[in-house]
């Protein structure tokens, strides 16, 4: 039985997203596959145009808050979602005022692959450990720190940081999520066209998750993630915001000679090649993965998304943990597609 799929368009995620872009820029530049895309090229200017409107003051709390390590500020599209406030920046922002600083500090920690063990947030030692024994890198760690010790402040720091960046783009966030429609329309269309099996099997190899076993999937499609994918929800009812380039229905079964040079490019590289030997030997889900790497969070989803986005990596669950496992015939198959390019 296919899970039920809802799509969401959302100017709240998409103001999120499009923060966590302009702090990450550089960083989500050496993942873009395609960078002759006009699209991308317009996206491009509009980080560029906002970013000369941030202080320095304020780029300081943007990269506190949306930093490609921790993005503890990403968190807040599961808050939008859990709270039904992602529809209004408005109401978003009303209820996060709402929200005692310990509650949204609670939220912080939900990036990536957390350890999945509950701490009473009351206990300074508790939660100190849990922060460290998490993924985070060491610089990291001590922002998670300071923002624990100081809930209140940073609390008003992400609230005026949030309220300033509504107002030098709600025009733009209108015109975003026309975009986001449209993109909907286009993966509607595809399900309409081929088969609703066909996408979920395509969406479980993309998105790195047994989805076929999964209640109800909510995908939300953004301007600003053009290409990646941040994953939020729990169990059986993932929510997933996606880049509106995330998805390629037209690829080709052969690669042509860009694709095959991209290919080349994703896989020569120290820490992907390491996940392919590991996953080689045993399964392992998410957390254990990045801490055989000793890798943050973030680094290690990055890495697997690029795998799998090659085939290479597959996700099935155990329990309720998802695993990850190599697929050999993939790699078998990519290296026959490398020798024909090559000889």
């Amino acid at each position: 039985m296919n899970p039920r799929i809802k799509f969401v368009a959302s100017p709240v995620f998409e103001l999120l997203a499009a923060m966590f872009r302009i702090s990450t820029y550089d960083e989500h530049m050496k993942n873009v596959h395609d960078e002759r895309s006009e699209e991308l090229d317009e996206l491009k200017k509009w980080i560029e145009e906002k970013c000369a409107q941030f202080s320095a003051e304020m780029k300081k709390d943007l990269a506190l808050f949306f930093n490609y390590e921790s993005f503890f500020g990403l968190s807040l599209i599961r808050f939008a979602w859990e709270n039904d406030v992602y529809s209004d920046v408005d109401d978003f922002l009303k209820k996060l005022e709402t929200l005692p600083s310990i509650q949204l500090f609670s939220y912080f920690l939900k990036t990536g692959f957390a350890n999945e063990k509950s701490i009473d947030l009351n206990n300074l030692n508790e939660t100190a450990a849990y922060i460290d024994k998490s993924n985070l890198p060491d610089v990291e760690k001590w922002k998670a720190l300071y923002l624990f010790m100081h809930k209140e402040e940073a609390k008003q720091k992400i609230l005026r940081l949030l309220r300033f960046f509504y107002h030098c783009a709600a025009h733009d966030l209108e015109v975003f999520v026309e975009r986001q429609k449209k993109s909907i329309q286009c993966v509607q269309a595809f399900i309409g066209e081929k088969d609703e099996a066909e996408f979920i099997k395509i969406l479980s190899t993309k998105l790195l998750q047994p989805v076929e076993e999964m209640d109800d999937v909510t995908l939300a499609p953004s301007v600003s993630y053009y290409e990646w994918v941040f994953s939020s929800g729990r169990d059986k009812h993932p929510f997933f915001m996606y880049g509106t380039q995330f998805f390629d229905f037209n690829r080709d079964s052969v690669p042509d000679k860009e694709q095959m040079i991209q290919a080349i490019k994703a896989v020569a590289d120290e820490h992907r090649i390491a996940i392919i030997q590991i996953l080689s030997k045993e399964p392992l889900y998410g957390y254990e993965l990045a801490q055989r790497l000793n890798l943050s969070s973030s680094t290690t989803s990055h890495h697997l998304a690029t795998l799998s986005s090659l085939g290479f990596v597959h996700a099935l669950r155990r329990e309720n943990k998802v695993y990850y496992e190599v697929q050999n015939a993939e790699i078998e198959r990519f290296m026959k597609h490398l020798k024909d390019f090559l000889i």
